[in-house]
């Protein structure tokens, strides 16, 4: 995107007084916004939009989703071992010390409050679209834990949401043999189909 807000979207996350991550999901609720108010000069079809993401972009995908996703209609929600908590309390036994200082510094800097309003473990919502959700089972650093207390929560407000584990997989979710890169298109080419999205 060019032009100021282009700017602003490409410096947010080096910007010494950005408030990652909050400034980012209003970011990528911006992004899913023009997509949609764009779809027919770009040859969109809105009722074929998915939103997805991969570790931190699952996060932003599913604040959005959550949070925009009734209004834009769209027909699904994939996610790729997403960040669903930011207190990062689903499966701590298996993180890394990295990940464990740093959920402890995010509540340092911006409160539990804060987190959960940004958390979509904590936001889920009735939502009108399916969501599909694939998780390595080694991932040290989002636990499969994190993906399984979120399809909880979701199925207890009554939305489809179904998470795949993929055995032998870790947070590096897009390198894997190719048997499993198989299954993995596999398994999103049958989310497609009945979402709707494809044929």
């Amino acid at each position: 995107m060019e032009g100021e807000e282009g700017h602003n979207l490409s410096t947010r996350l080096t910007h010494p007084r950005a408030d990652v991550p909050f400034d980012a999901v209003e970011d990528a609720e911006r992004c899913v916004h023009f997509l949609h108010d764009q779809a027919d000069e770009l040859g969109l079809d809105r009722r074929r939009l998915v939103l997805g993401g991969l570790s931190a972009g699952g996060h932003l995908a599913a604040m959005a989703a959550l949070e925009r996703g009734t209004e834009l209609g769209l027909a699904g929600l994939v996610l790729l071992n997403p960040v669903l908590d930011l207190d990062f309390r689903a499966g701590w036994r298996r993180q890394t010390p990295s990940i464990w200082l740093g959920a402890h510094l995010l509540r340092a800097v911006y409160g539990e409050e804060a987190l959960h309003a940004k958390s979509p473990l904590h936001q889920v919502r009735s939502l009108p679209f399916p969501t599909l959700i694939l998780h390595g089972e080694e991932d040290t650093l989002i636990p499969l834990a994190q993906s399984e207390a979120f399809m909880k929560e979701m199925r207890r407000s009554n939305n489809e949401c179904m998470v795949v584990p993929f055995p032998q997989v870790d947070h590096d979710f897009l390198r894997v043999p190719p048997e499993l890169a198989e299954r993995h298109v596999s398994t999103l080419g049958e989310f497609f189909r009945s979402a709707g999205v494809l044929a």
